[in-house]
């Protein structure tokens, strides 16, 4: 004989009409992290830097005398304006991206170059305002730094938004150490064998510019590796050697880059001075190919050095037992 069955209140697993049928929500993705706004901060502050440092270099009344110093002043603001560019454009399309939709290919790089051309506009702004220089040389200045921010806004656009930080981050140690350099300059000169004679400070100079952009290669490296490895494991990807050899040699690329602008002002500044610059125009050609291998040694070391220290991260091969 069989119990009769007892109605009970116990719920019953049974799904509520209003929720039949519909679809589970989509498990949350890792976003890629927006660039932080110390970064773009950092960058703007160091362009400022820069600037401030070198207009109070001018002198009223010494119209020649300031061309060439313009010309000698105008590889660090074209390399700070560049890097601003980038970093103000990474935070800007970063924040494009955090709002929800992704903008449009045309919208990111349009917004990537306004906010590369503020940044630019800020070192044109100061550009204008130096004394002592012709008004044709301010117009020269402010031209070649705002096209290089520009620039800088443009390439930070594109979607590599980790190997962007990160080539931000190293070319700003970069630019770090050789302000430090320079400021202590003679100090550094005596160190390696400056005997005060022309040939003695000309190798001298060639040992320190050599040893700065080797040490300058190995920050860089090292900086980028520790930051796009942080920056991957956020959002859980492993990245392969290709993206930290490049990240490592970012800084030597956007010091190749901002080169190639310098090299369109520089010598368009000399051209309008009154007297004769031929000793300035070469020794500009010198320090404009001491640039250039200093860029390449900084590009090549710190892409060495960034690939070295992942591969130390690599789990070690054993071998098959016997």
């Amino acid at each position: 004989m069989t119990e009769p069955a007892i109605a009970t209140s116990e719920p019953v697993d049974t799904p509520a009409p209003a929720q039949r049928g519909k679809p589970a929500p989509p498990a949350p993705t890792a976003a890629a992290p927006t660039a932080p706004s110390w970064l773009a901060f950092s960058a703007l502050a160091w362009l400022l830097l820069s600037l401030l440092v070198n207009r109070t270099a001018f002198t009223p009344g010494s119209a020649d005398f300031n061309l060439a110093l313009a010309a000698v002043a105008l590889p660090g603001l074209v390399q700070a304006s560049l890097v601003a560019g980038v970093a103000v454009s990474l935070f800007t399309t970063g924040w494009l991206d955090a709002r929800g939709n992704a903008p449009a290919t045309g919208v990111r790089f349009a917004a990537g170059i306004g906010a590369g051309l503020f940044a630019g506009a800020v070192a044109t702004s100061a550009a204008l305002l130096v004394f002592g220089v012709p008004a044709g040389a301010g117009g020269v200045l402010a031209l070649t730094v705002g096209l290089a921010g520009a620039l800088g806004g443009a390439l930070g656009a594109f979607s590599v938004r980790p190997l962007l930080r990160t080539g931000v981050i190293a070319a700003l140690s970069v630019m770090v150490l050789a302000f430090v350099a320079h400021r202590f300059s003679d100090q550094l000169l005596r160190l390696f064998g400056d005997d005060g004679t022309p040939a003695g400070r000309y190798a001298a100079n060639g040992w320190v510019a050599f040893t700065l952009s080797v040490v300058s290669g190995v920050t860089a490296g090292l900086l980028a590796f520790w930051r796009l490895r942080a920056l991957s494991r956020q959002v859980g990807q492993t990245p392969r050697w290709p993206l930290y050899l490049l990240a490592g040699g970012a800084a030597g690329l956007m010091l190749a880059v901002a080169e190639l602008f310098t090299r369109l002002g520089a010598p368009w500044l000399l051209s309008m001075a009154s007297t004769d610059v031929t000793g300035d125009q070469l020794f500009e050609s010198i320090a404009a190919d001491s640039r250039l291998n200093t860029s390449l040694v900084v590009f090549f070391v710190g892409a060495i050095t960034a690939l070295v220290a992942f591969g130390r991260t690599l789990p070690k091969a054993t071998a098959d037992p016997a």
